[in-house]
């Protein structure tokens, strides 16, 4: 099968196909019909209203184009979080790139990297320490210019397992996220089925079309951090800064409580105390600092999260025969109500702050 391109004007391309099909296929201009065969495949323009040919199979390329984007647009917002993190670790390869930042939703509201071009953050929501090291012998494995790795972590982070947890939405990150990327289900034994919308194709190539109509950063005037905070309220044209301070309290209780309940994970815990050191002992290995940077929260969570999460982080952090630097960032006078989108999470003007005490401390 060959693919005919009749060019129209600028309507109407080969480089423009050269973009959608995979270099295996046989695109040319169509310069002559007479050696098209029935088998073969030729795009037009509606607009090229003189073309006429009885040969081959005619495709419209407004109506493909139109088509193929109703498949990309919901693709994406289904699998958004798998294509990030695949466009992400693909730019952390660049070698402009000498920081990796990785973790669960703390780091993926709280750094801003349009801020600074040698950043990579290929944090996501829950993700546990065991997909945040995957993700970083990835990258380090392939560019030898990463000199920092910043691990943004709560102080329950070692009780957490995404691959565990019994909340279907959150184990479906597994199957939609980390298992195509890495085909590693880590400790799960079933996850839900994965939803794609993109049609199957052997001449079409996906990668390149995703990675064509992908944003640059997670956040933006595509996905706003306000529409995609971690707990909701009654009215949610409010912002979290426009609630009741009886509300937020409310919320933070709810919020710290559902973390409080990891507590009685031990065995997660020794698993992630091994993944730590072997993280360590690589990272030594390579030469590269590692920064474990504890994020800001507001003080209604702070009044209710379990202290014990932090007396048990900071006991593994100072038996770790290995040397790296402790950002504690949780009671923080730097940050206010003002600088958080939700319980827990940084809003924009806060990410920006977080992301500029990160610089300093790794520049200093």
């Amino acid at each position: 099968m060959n693919i005919y391109v009749k060019e129209f004007k600028n309507v109407l391309l080969v480089k423009k196909m050269l973009q959608i099909f995979n270099s295996k296929v046989w695109i040319s201009k169509l310069t002559s019909i007479d050696n098209v065969n029935e088998t073969d495949i030729i795009i037009i323009s509606k607009e090229d209203i003189d073309f006429y040919c009885d040969k081959g199979k005619i495709i419209y390329y407004e109506d493909f184009i139109r088509e193929l984007n109703e498949y990309l647009i919901k693709e994406i917002s289904v699998n958004y979080d798998r294509y990030y993190l695949a466009s992400e670790i693909k730019k952390a390869y660049y070698e402009n790139i000498n920081t990796l930042c990785v973790g669960s939703s703390y780091a993926q509201f709280g750094i801003e990297t349009k801020l600074y071009s040698y950043l990579s953050n290929c944090s996501l929501g829950s993700q546990d320490m065991y997909y945040s090291y995957k993700i970083i012998r990835e990258v380090c494995d392939k560019n030898d210019n990463i000199e920092n790795i910043v691990l943004v972590t709560a102080y329950y982070y070692f009780y957490s397992d995404l691959s565990l947890t019994k909340d279907l939405g959150e184990l479906s990150r597994v199957s939609r996220v980390y298992y195509p990327l890495f085909n590693d289900l880590h400790n799960a034994i079933l996850v839900p089925p994965c939803s794609s919308f993109f049609p199957i194709s052997n001449i079409l190539d996906i990668e390149k079309l995703i990675d064509k109509n992908f944003y640059d950063s997670y956040f933006g005037p595509h996905r706003m951090r306000s529409s995609m905070t971690c707990v909701q309220w009654e009215n949610r044209t409010r912002t979290w800064n426009e609630i009741s301070n009886a509300e937020k309290e409310f919320l933070c209780k709810y919020r710290a409580e559902a973390h409080n309940k990891s507590i009685k994970h031990i065995n997660t815990f020794c698993e992630n105390i091994k993944i730590f050191l072997e993280l360590n002992q690589y990272l030594k290995d390579k030469q590269v600092d590692l920064y474990v940077v504890v994020p800001p929260a507001t003080k209604y969570y702070r009044k209710y999260l379990n202290h014990k999460f932090k007396d048990m982080s900071y006991e593994v952090w100072n038996r770790v025969p290995y040397d790296f630097k402790i950002l504690d960032l949780f009671d923080s006078k730097d940050f206010d109500e003002s600088d958080f989108v939700d319980t827990d999470h940084l809003n924009d003007k806060g990410a920006v702050k977080f992301t500029n005490i990160i610089n300093d401390l790794i520049q200093n």
